[in-house]
């Protein structure tokens, strides 16, 4: 397995309404940001509503991140 960061701070939070999960997020180089988190069938649908900290760091991400499970 491999390393998972321990420390006693959550970086998202939000509430759920209708299934789908409105959180803010702040990232791990900085910045805040918004996600809507929806699972559909076997998959979670991650769209990023404000990626200011991805701009702030000059990074570029998709808008949309889908996981699918196979198991």
């Amino acid at each position: 397995m491999g390393y998972v960061e321990q420390d006693d701070e959550d970086n998202i939070s939000g509430s759920i309404k209708s299934g789908v999960a409105n959180v803010q997020y702040e990232s791990t180089f900085g910045g805040q940001g918004r996600a809507t988190i929806e699972l559909k069938d076997k998959k979670m649908i991650y769209i990023i509503d404000d990626k200011t900290p991805f701009i702030q760091a000059n990074m570029s991400v998709p808008n949309k991140i889908q996981l699918t499970k196979t198991r």
